[in-house]
């Protein structure tokens, strides 16, 4: 709505740049008044003789017609900055899009970790259950105690409090991406994409910053404000220069003001004209909105100027966490492989008799930790991409 009011306010400016056309229309009752009449001497007697009747009933209809010739560039300077204004508000409607996109994007790759969280919590619930049905089978041979047997209770009861927790989450996650997506909340999502786990290389800092400065709509919204200011600097120099209007009138009045005798019929008259005004003093009045239009003009310069500061920070910002994120990857990745075989000779020492009750437990926590960080790892991957694209105003 904001770009469409900005637009109608351009279409508005450039209409002024066109003929008007007014059409006034009236009656009048007029009070009773003598005819208008003159007496002339005369020798024998006076003479008198009606010039023009008193008409008590009067119709007026007039058209007029006018268009600006010259007004110190104002009127064009008000369309320039109204484009400019409707461009800008175009960009920052890129932008909000831009922003919503990487909302949408962050929702749903936090409802992907959720889920894969809670996928991973399962899994460790059920590696402890079997855990604790070895355990039983132990405490019943007289190979285990039962204290030994309660720490692994005890595990299973965290474990299963941490999956409680877990479907919470998922389930939030996938409110707050319905939410943001204009969806019923209570809507169920099927997940159609998952992590990018390649190893390509990061693209080259230099090419994404050119990228950015020339495509960020926020750049360049604000690049059509300083036009838009730049174009108020001259709408408010116009008013040093002289306003020249070419004027024409047609009117049908009954009686007609312009034909004399006045006579109680309907006549029609016209008239061409070119009107010129100067404000030869205004108490400076000019001087002060062209003051206050170049501050405004410098205001914008500095806005911009600052804005593409802060765009430069944050693609090297983004750039340096999608870098940071690759390098989790791997190193998580590698966390998870050596859990596992961690967890599966633990696991292996323990029915052997050759590993303790606690050496397993901690190999299950281990290995629980290590797919939790790498599921975190590909998922703030993914936000790194998304953020670093949203910066470089893709």
């Amino acid at each position: 709505m904001r770009v469409a009011q900005a637009e109608a306010r351009q279409d508005e400016s450039f209409s002024a740049l066109l003929p008007t056309l007014k059409a006034t229309a009236g009656y009048s009752r007029l009070s009773n008044v003598p005819d208008f009449s003159i007496t002339i001497p005369s020798y024998q007697r006076p003479l008198s003789m009606t010039l023009s009747e008193a008409v008590l009933n009067s119709y007026q209809s007039k058209l007029t017609l006018q268009q600006p010739l010259f007004l110190g560039n104002r009127l064009t300077s008000q369309h320039a900055a109204r484009r400019s204004g409707a461009a800008a508000a175009r960009q920052e409607l890129l932008a909000e899009q831009g922003e919503l996109a990487l909302a949408v994007r962050t929702a749903y790759w936090s409802l992907y970790q959720a889920r894969q969280v809670e996928r991973v919590v399962g899994d460790n619930v059920r590696q402890v259950e079997s855990h604790l049905r070895d355990m039983d089978n132990l405490v019943a041979q007289g190979m285990a105690t039962d204290n030994e047997r309660l720490k692994v209770r005890l595990q299973l009861s965290i474990a299963r409090l941490l999956r409680i927790d877990a479907a919470n989450a998922a389930r939030v996650a996938e409110i707050g991406l319905n939410n943001i997506c204009g969806r019923p909340l209570d809507a169920s999502v099927a997940l159609a994409s998952e992590p990018d786990t390649s190893q390509a290389g990061d693209p080259e800092l230099g090419p994404l910053l050119e990228r950015a400065t020339a495509s960020r709509p926020e750049l360049r919204a604000l690049q059509d404000r300083v036009a838009a200011g730049g174009a108020t600097v001259g709408m408010a120099r116009a008013g040093w220069y002289p306003q020249v209007f070419g004027t024409a009138n047609y009117a049908y009045a009954r009686p007609n003001q312009r034909i004399f005798p006045a006579r109680d019929r309907f006549d029609g008259t016209w008239d061409v004209g070119v009107a010129l005004s100067l404000d030869v003093w205004n108490w400076g009045a000019t001087r002060h909105q062209v003051r206050q239009a170049r501050a405004q003009l410098a205001q914008a310069e500095d806005a911009l100027a600052q804005a593409r500061d802060g765009v430069m920070a944050e693609v090297r910002v983004a750039w340096l966490d999608l870098g940071k994120c690759r390098e989790k990857i791997a190193v998580t990745a590698d966390g998870v492989d050596q859990a596992r075989e961690n967890f599966r000779t633990s696991d292996q020492r323990f029915r052997n008799g050759l590993a303790t009750n606690s050496d397993l437990l901690d190999a299950e926590n281990l290995l629980l930790q290590a797919r939790l960080n790498h599921t975190r790892a590909l998922v703030e991957r993914q936000i790194a991409a998304a953020r670093l694209a949203k910066a470089v105003g893709e």
